[in-house]
């Protein structure tokens, strides 16, 4: 078994694999439901109801982040599984990384300029309770078979480090 690199803040590494993450989390995030909630007959009813139908600008998006938020706890956020969500990876006609997509980085040398680690598995909730004989048990939740990622910020986005080897 060899030892993995320890990478810190201004080493130089090579992307071996262009695969930049996106987010974090459960499979359901309220920015995946904006366009369907925005459309939703009984969003638009509770704006009327409100008295926010010509509603505009900063008060109309908080009002619906907050509508999506909702619909996403309604929805169990998707699963239970905790995954790396990552960017597509390619040319689209007309490239925003807003709509998932990043160039091929393959070979390019970056700077790290921080790191974080992050957990993936499967979510279990928390329970407890109290035995016959009057002890009380309380087991806090969290995850089943976790997995730990090193995520490198290397400017142009997030990336796992095993997809990157270090510049010598």
């Amino acid at each position: 078994m060899t030892k993995r690199h320890v990478y810190r803040e201004g080493d130089r590494v090579r992307i071996i694999r262009s695969r930049f993450i996106k987010r974090v989390g459960y499979a359901l995030h309220p920015n995946d439901l904006r366009d369907e909630m925005e459309g939703e007959q009984r969003y638009k009813d509770a704006l009327d109801l409100l008295g926010y139908g010509d509603l505009k600008g900063r008060a109309y998006r908080k009002l619906l982040d907050a509508v999506c938020f909702a619909e996403v706890a309604k929805r169990g956020m998707g699963g239970k599984e905790r995954t790396l969500h990552y960017y597509q990876t390619g040319t689209p006609e007309i490239f925003t990384e807003f709509d998932g997509f990043m160039p091929d980085y393959t070979g390019y040398d970056l700077t790290v300029s921080g790191k974080r680690c992050v957990q993936t598995g499967t979510y279990y909730a928390p329970s407890g309770g109290q035995h016959y004989d009057g002890e009380y048990w309380n087991d806090p939740g969290g995850l089943t078979n976790p997995k730990t990622h090193v995520l490198l910020n290397v400017g142009i986005g997030e990336i796992e480090a095993c997809d990157v080897e270090p510049v010598t």
